[in-house]
C-alpha cells in the first residue's frame, strides 16, 4: 500500500496523522520523500493555492514511478487531495485500476481570504472527483457525520466515519471544578474559526475570566477587546507544558466558533487528554461529539447559569468522560482503526 500526505510540512496535525499510520507501506510525504514547494504557504492566497497543486502533483508523480517499478501496489490511500491535481491522479487510474482510500476532512472551505468563485470552482472540481471515484475499487474515511450527509449524494459506496484521534493522554487524572470561573481559548486564534464575531455577537458574564492562548491572527482586535472584557492574551506559540499550566488554572475549555466552521477543531481533542471539560458554539460539528460524549456544554444564553450551579461531582464525570474518550481514541491507537479499513478492502503490501 502507499500513503500520500502531500501537506506533511504544514502547520498542524498533517505531519502526526501521517506518522501515526506509517505502517507497513510505502510513504511519500512532502517535505520528506518528495521536494516541498511554497513553504511559505500562509504568506497569502496564492501561494497557499500553489503549495496545495505543486506539492499533491509531485507526490502523484512519485507514486506513478513507485506504481511502475512495482507493480504489486495495489492499494493508494489519499489523506488529503487537492481537487485539480487529484483529477490527474483520477485519469492515470483508468488503466492502472489500483483501489482507492481517500481520507477526506472537510466538504465545505473554511477560509473567508478565498474569493467566492474560486470557492464554487473549487466546489465543482471537488464533488465531481467524488462523482468519478465511483468507477473505482474505493472507500472514503471522513471525521464527521455532517460530512457523511453531505457526500452520500455523490458517492455511492462505503464511507466510514472515524472519530479524528486525541493526542495521547496527558493528564490521568480527573479535574476539580474549582469554580474560579475561568475559561480557556488555545490554538491558532484564525479569522474562519469566527472566534471574533462570536464575541462580538455575545455578552460574556464578566464574572468569567477568559485566556486567549495561541498565534493570534488579528491582534488588534483582541487588543481593542481585552480593554473593555475581562480577556488576557499570550499572543505566541503554545507549548505543551504552558497549556497544560494554563488548564489547571482554568476550569473550562472554550471553543466559540462559527456556524460556517467545518474543520476538526483540534483543541477539542487536545483538551480530552488533559481531561479538560469543554464549552462549544451549538453547530453541528461540536453538538455532535458533546451529545455524544458528555465532555461539556453546548454554548447558550443560560450557559452562565449552569456554570455557577454546575456541582463538582457533575464536573468530575465530564472530565473522567474526556479521560475515557482520548484512551480509546488517540495517535497511538489510530492505526488499528484504520487497518480494519485497509484488510477490508485488500491485502497490505
Amino acid at each position: 500500500m502507499v500513503l500520500i500526505q502531500p501537506y506533511y510540512f504544514w502547520k498542524g496535525h498533517y505531519k502526526k496523522y501521517c506518522d501515526a499510520l506509517s505502517k507497513n507501506c510505502i510513504k511519500i510525504r512532502a517535505g520528506k520523500e518528495v521536494k516541498a514547494y511554497f513553504k511559505n504557504y500562509n504568506k497569502n492566497f496564492i501561494y497557499y493555492s500553489l503549495s496545495r497543486i505543486m506539492n499533491n502533483i509531485v507526490c502523484i508523480l512519485f507514486l506513478l514511478r513507485i506504481i511502475i517499478k512495482k507493480r504489486n501496489i495495489s492499494t493508494v490511500h489519499f489523506l488529503e487531495f487537492e481537487p485539480l491535481s487529484f483529477l490527474f491522479f483520477l485519469f492515470i487510474n483508468l488503466f492502472f485500476r489500483k483501489k482507492i482510500i481517500v481520507t477526506i476532512h472537510a466538504t465545505k472551505i473554511n477560509s473567508s481570504s478565498i474569493p467566492y468563485l474560486v470557492k464554487l470552482f473549487q466546489r465543482l472540481i471537488f464533488y465531481s472527483n467524488i462523482l468519478i471515484l465511483n468507477v473505482f475499487k474505493c472507500k472514503l474515511v471522513v471525521h464527521k457525520k455532517i460530512d457523511k450527509i453531505n457526500l452520500k449524494n455523490f458517492f455511492y459506496k462505503e464511507i466510514i466515519i472515524l472519530d479524528y484521534p486525541s493526542e495521547k493522554l496527558n493528564s490521568p487524572n480527573t479535574k476539580k471544578y474549582k469554580k474560579n470561573f475561568k475559561l480557556l481559548i488555545f490554538g491558532q486564534i484564525r479569522k474562519d474559526k469566527g472566534i471574533e464575531n462570536f464575541f462580538r455577537n455575545n455578552a460574556i458574564n464578566k464574572k468569567f475570566e477568559i485566556t486567549l492562548a495561541g498565534e493570534v491572527e488579528n491582534i488588534n482586535f483582541w487588543k481593542n477587546l481585552s480593554k473593555k472584557r475581562n480577556i488576557k492574551i499570550y499572543n505566541k506559540f503554545i507549548s505543551n507544558k504552558f497549556l497544560k499550566k494554563l488548564i489547571l488554572s482554568h476550569d473550562f475549555n472554550f471553543l466559540p466558533y462559527s456556524k460556517f466552521y467545518t474543520g476538526s477543531a483540534g483543541p477539542l481533542k487536545l483538551s480530552m487528554s488533559f481531561g479538560q471539560p469543554v464549552i462549544c458554539s451549538n453547530i453541528p460539528i461540536f453538538r455532535e461529539f458533546i451529545n455524544k460524549n458528555d465532555v461539556g456544554f453546548l454554548y447558550s444564553e443560560n450557559i452562565f447559569k449552569k456554570l455557577l450551579s454546575l456541582k463538582k461531582n457533575q464536573y468530575k464525570k465530564m472530565s473522567y468522560n474526556c479521560i475515557k474518550y482520548c484512551s480509546s481514541n488517540n495517535f497511538d491507537n489510530f492505526y488499528n482503526k484504520y487497518n480494519k479499513i485497509y484488510k477490508k478492502l485488500t491485502p497490505i503490501n
